[in-house]
């Protein structure tokens, strides 16, 4: 009975991990990059399926696991009871948590970002990290162990073949999955003069022109009412994306049909000025010059 309940705590436990470590960085980090561009309609554009899952893998997986392995260590601190082993303890701890931040500098423009640029640093990345932890992790060995603890050092060199070809193969898959992938090539395709001009970061809440939206009323003729005629009394229209806040075109489709990156205000001063029909505003949207 007791190696049953047991099982059950290991089984609650494990789902619970997976559920803070897997489930809710995919929903928040799903939902952050959505709110950056709204206009990703497409099935096969957008941050989601591996190229999620790789996000989730560097920004909660990661660090997750590395933290078990740091409590792993710092029980064999405490069994050799060595300053030396201690020293090269807390310098792998340091170099670990040096390539976790780097990784998330390089990693976090893929979601607020739809650059290519985004994607070439990334590839970079995992080219150079086998090399980068194993060549940290040999002289780290060095610099406390090698002359303190000849065996403990020893045993480090023997383990560095393991750790380069562990950490290659997970950056090979990462690396020809970024090369390949139909969603990141339709995802991550402006560079960077295209960026600037059509994703500077700001959003006008309002078109740059005024536009009026007429009341809801029915007409009557002045002059059977034996007065002067009065025009209906009109309102501001409201955000467009208070407004129409379902938007069924997408942003390559938007692109494909004016041949120009896409550009957000344009296409809100359209919306607004078609009345929310999509198709006019479309057409609207192809015959405007950027600005």
């Amino acid at each position: 009975m007791k190696d049953v309940d047991v099982l059950i705590l290991v089984g609650v436990a494990l789902c619970i991990g997976l559920f803070v470590a897997v489930y809710l960085p995919w929903i928040f980090i799903r939902g952050k990059a959505a709110t950056y561009d709204p206009y990703d309609k497409l099935p096969d554009e957008g941050v989601n399926g591996w190229l999620l899952l790789m996000l989730v893998q560097v920004f909660s997986i990661t660090p997750i696991y590395s933290s078990i392995q740091f409590l792993a260590l710092l029980k064999t601190v405490n069994e050799l009871r060595s300053q030396a082993f201690t020293n090269f303890a807390y310098s792998l701890v340091a170099l670990t948590l040096a390539i976790i931040i780097l990784a998330w500098k390089f990693h976090l423009p893929l979601i607020t970002t739809r650059s290519r640029k985004a994607v070439s640093d990334v590839k970079r990345i995992y080219l150079l990290l086998p090399v980068a932890s194993t060549l940290g992790f040999y002289l780290c060995s060095v610099m406390f162990l090698e002359s303190t603890l000849p065996s403990v050092h020893r045993a480090s060199v023997s383990e560095l073949p393991r750790l380069f070809f562990s950490s290659a193969f997970g950056a090979a898959i990462w690396y020809w999955y970024l090369s390949k992938s139909k969603r990141v090539a339709v995802t991550y395709r402006h560079s960077e003069a295209e960026m600037k001009k059509s994703f500077s970061g700001s959003r006008s809440e309002e078109p740059s022109w005024s536009f009026q939206k007429q009341e809801r009323s029915s007409f009557v003729d002045p002059s059977q009412q034996g007065g002067t005629f009065e025009p209906p009394v009109t309102k501001p229209l409201k955000t467009p994306f208070e407004e129409f806040p379902e938007v069924r075109v997408s942003r390559y489709e938007l692109e494909t049909a004016a041949g120009r990156p896409f550009d957000r205000d344009l296409w809100q001063e359209c919306l607004s000025r078609s009345n929310g029909d999509e198709v006019a505003a479309m057409a609207q949207y192809r015959l405007r010059d950027g600005r």
